[in-house]
Parts: structure tokens; C-alpha cells; sequence
């Protein structure tokens, strides 16, 4: 599987607009720009409930607005075991992107955004190799 780092996040504390994380993501013409995660409220919601709203701002435009939800996950092959996977998507493109974010390692600093091709999955105007 093929997998590319796109981005990074930083963890906020006690911003005034609630984002509990900001950064920057690339990832071709899809997205180029900023990311805020703001922490959603889940009194009765679900365990299946995302923890965050994903909100999204591209270079150029002045106002961020709603592209997706991330959920806080675990997993014991993951340095520290909780990693984020976020689902972002929007009317002009094909399919929705999914993303996972990493936490910073012991050292700390912020956490990596990676994208994964699908095994299997190719760019529409890839040709295949004869």
C-alpha cells in the first residue's frame, strides 16, 4: 500500500475557538492548505461517534468550513497506540479521502499526516503498464 506524507498537526490547548488541533496539508490538486479538528460534542452519541469535526481552509480562501470527521483510534503497532483517521470529502470529487494521523514520537513535536492509496486503486488518468 502505498502511503504519502501530506501534512502535519499540531495538539491545541485552550484555543478560543475550541480547535483541539491546526496544521498545514498538501496532497496534489485535493487539498493544499489549512486543517482544524474542533472536538465534537458526544453526550449520547455512539462509540461509533467521531471525536472531531474536520474543517478545512485553502490557500487563498479567508473562511474555513466543515470537510469531514476524524476518530481518535488505538492500536498496540502504533508508537504510543492512539492515531487519528479522518475521513475528509467534498461534491467535486470522485470519492472521499481518508487520512491518518500520527502521533508525535517520545521526543514529542506534532503529529504526521499520511494518506494511503487503496491497494489496488489507481489515478483515473494513470495508464497501466504494458
Amino acid at each position: 500500500m502505498s502511503q504519502i506524507a501530506c501534512g502535519k498537526l499540531k495538539a491545541i490547548s485552550n484555543h478560543p475557538n475550541d480547535f483541539a488541533f491546526l496544521g498545514d496539508v498538501t496532497l496534489g490538486s485535493r487539498l493544499d492548505g489549512k486543517l482544524a479538528l474542533v472536538r465534537e460534542k458526544r453526550e449520547g452519541a455512539s462509540d461509533r461517534a467521531p471525536e472531531y469535526a474536520v474543517l478545512y481552509c485553502a490557500i487563498g480562501q479567508r473562511s474555513m468550513r466543515v470537510m469531514g470527521n476524524a476518530w481518535l483510534k488505538n492500536s498496540d503497532k502504533v508508537n504510543g497506540g492512539d492515531f487519528m483517521s479522518m475521513t475528509l470529502d467534498d461534491p467535486d470529487w470522485n470519492s472521499a479521502l481518508n487520512l491518518t494521523a500520527f502521533p508525535p514520537d517520545k521526543n514529542g513535536g506534532d503529529w504526521r499526516i499520511i494518506w494511503s492509496r487503496p491497494r489496488g486503486a489507481r489515478v483515473q488518468d494513470e495508464q497501466v503498464a504494458a
